[in-house]
């Protein structure tokens, strides 16, 4: 069974704050660790809303990219993940978590490590094929190659065999491929499938799903698609992670760093890989699934909250 929130839960309004962020949130910025500025780019979508899941594709073809041999094993050169690019229109400039965000986050978190000392639940609430993993890969267009354009997608089941990973092709002048980082060169790209197409496979692929991933709202603004906030398990906003690595509740840390610290386990340790990536954050979630779907189904959201600006991405 899928999981709901119930009406007047808390878990439900946890998530409707969010969803009305004028309600609990101002406009400060967030930060990520090492002091990296989270101040996100204004999104460049293709449509001026959020492609929802009502018309799921039938299309599941997948898309291996292979790269050249050439495959230099150096480490990334910092924990900054590039800020990511949608195809939208929208000229609204995204904020990050406001001042305000800490007592919520605070109350919250009392409330969640309250219940972990409950009996935890026996069961999965959903089923495997139920959930899938989501990572996105970009490239850099615009004044300087700062601005994020996604350039890979990659899906992975429960299992973590992979269900997609395509390139895509920009639909803007790239200005750098960030190729140190990402592996990618314009060979890649220039007989990748277009941008209209992947959105709808992804979004096929989405539909009815339970997504984790690693700061999801950066994947769904640069696809532009939206999905059901309470189907969304965000690693990088798993309280009891957060509780367990002492973070401020303005703090976000690299996936990467979140796999050593809680896992003991290196990753990227050549270019970053949307696959490994989505894998490496099922692998988190499935080592405390029990626990974070226990607080969902008695009514409270495990979660901090994105950012309220991309809450048009979250249904």
């Amino acid at each position: 069974m899928l999981v709901v929130a119930h009406p007047g839960s808390a878990c439900a309004t946890h998530l409707a704050s969010f969803l009305n962020p004028r309600e609990m949130f101002s406009g400060t910025g967030m930060q990520q660790t090492h002091g990296h500025q989270f101040n996100q780019s204004t999104p460049h979508t293709q449509a001026t809303t959020p492609t929802s899941y009502a018309q799921p594709s039938s299309a599941q073809e997948i898309s291996q990219p292979q790269y050249s041999a050439r495959q230099p094993q150096h480490q990334p050169t910092s924990d900054h993940q590039p800020q990511p690019h949608s195809h939208s229109s929208a000229q609204s400039q995204p904020h990050a978590y406001a001042g305000s965000m800490s007592a919520v986050h605070s109350q919250q978190q009392q409330a969640v490590q309250a219940a972990s000392s409950q009996t935890a639940v026996q069961h999965l609430p959903a089923a495997p094929s139920d959930y899938v993993s989501l990572c996105t890969q970009h490239v850099g267009i615009g004044e300087g190659g700062r601005t994020p354009m996604v350039a890979r997608v990659s899906i992975c089941d429960f299992k973590g065999d992979v269900m997609i990973d395509t390139f895509i092709r920009p639909t803007h002048e790239v200005v750098d491929y960030r190729t140190q980082l990402t592996g990618l060169e314009s060979r890649h790209l220039v007989d990748a499938i277009p941008f209209s197409v992947a959105q709808e496979r992804v979004a096929g692929l989405l539909h009815g799903k339970i997504v984790i991933g690693h700061q999801l709202w950066f994947d769904f603004a640069v696809l532009n698609i939206s999905h059901l906030a309470i189907d969304t398990r965000d690693v990088a906003l798993f309280m009891p992670f957060r509780a367990a690595l002492n973070l401020p509740p303005d703090d976000i840390i690299p996936l990467q760093t979140l796999v050593w610290r809680l896992m003991r386990r290196r990753m990227g340790t050549g270019y970053q890989h949307p696959v490994e990536n989505a894998r490496a954050a099922a692998d988190l979630f499935r080592s405390h699934i029990q626990e974070w779907e226990n607080h969902i189904l008695t009514g409270l959201w495990p979660c901090s909250l994105p950012p309220p600006a991309y809450a048009p991405f979250f249904l």
